[in-house]
């Protein structure tokens, strides 16, 4: 006499049983491939979103210069670019020219932005700025010097 419990054991068994009969591949073959299977599935759903924001966003570059005395533009190291989103929520990004008076802001979201660029003794530059999503955009900035003003005083000769 089988108990309630050993007629549901029976019962399992024949159902794998059965199962394996009609599917012609064992159970644990079945559950290692459904498994893989499923990996392989969330693997490339982690790729697409991550190739969709990566999409979604933007880089701006450029350079800053100056004409030299030549007339050819000489690019400024160590230039002060500020970038502002119009939206006030998100905080302003800051960079330097390098040394070849080169910038880069990456990672940027779509919308309008202010540029504000500075260096001592040049005229302050501000430029507004549509940055498109999944772009790479460049804008090259020149700067004009300041004007120079001063004062010169001429004193008489004492010696005379």
């Amino acid at each position: 006499m089988l108990t309630r419990e050993g007629q549901i054991r029976v019962k399992s068994r024949l159902t794998c049983r059965r199962a394996r009969e009609v599917s012609g591949i064992r159970p644990r073959i079945v559950l290692r491939l459904t498994g893989r299977l499923i990996l392989l599935v969330t693997l490339s759903l982690v790729v697409g979103v991550i190739h969709s924001v990566q999409a979604q966003t933007a880089t701006l570059r450029g350079t800053v210069s100056v004409n030299g005395a030549n007339g050819v533009g000489e690019r400024l190291p160590l230039v002060s670019l500020k970038l502002s989103a119009a939206t006030l929520s998100r905080i302003p990004l800051s960079t330097v020219t390098d040394d070849s008076g080169e910038y880069k802001f990456t990672d940027l979201d779509a919308g309008l932005y202010t540029l504000d660029v500075s260096l001592r003794g040049f005229q302050p530059h501000t430029k507004n700025i549509t940055v498109l999503a999944g772009t790479a955009m460049v804008e090259v900035i020149h700067l004009d010097l300041e004007g120079v003003s001063g004062e010169v005083t001429i004193l008489p000769d004492a010696r005379a």
